[in-house]
């Protein structure tokens, strides 16, 4: 990961810094795995991906054209993420969509969405799989 960022600002003029809420916190989560790895307990802040808005989109609009490839995950609230996957749509943007977590997941699946990367875990995707009436529960 370390890598990846490092080459981020040279590869797609990220600009840290951009985008800073007074106040907020950076968001963090805690895990507690068993033996096999497998999560028991999970706490996290996520508060701050509220503020990711369709107008804080929009504002960088011109950050979204100019993408190769637009990657978004499962935090941002529902409206932010099926306005990016619209604009995607309309831009003919390909995007890596991280879900994040089993409940998150759906949000990616809705009649706008474009998703043409993704990474779900076996959780994940069985959620998935279910909404779509694949299989089921």
């Amino acid at each position: 990961m370390g890598i990846l960022l490092i080459c981020l600002p040279k590869l797609f003029r990220f600009k840290p810094g951009g985008c800073i809420v007074n106040g907020g916190r950076t968001p963090s989560y805690a895990a507690i795995l068993d033996s096999k790895g497998e999560c028991l307990l999970g706490l996290g802040d996520m508060e701050l991906h509220n503020h990711i808005t369709i107008d804080l989109v929009n504002k960088h609009i011109e950050v979204l054209k100019d993408a190769p490839l637009v990657v978004i995950d499962g935090n941002p609230p529902q409206e932010t993420i099926n306005h990016v996957l619209k604009l995607c749509h309309e831009l003919q943007k390909p995007v890596f969509f991280e879900p994040t977590d089993r409940r998150k997941a759906i949000k990616a699946i809705n009649e706008e969405s474009t998703v043409t990367f993704t990474s779900p875990n076996l959780k994940e995707l069985r959620e998935w799989l279910t909404i779509l009436n694949l299989i089921r529960k």
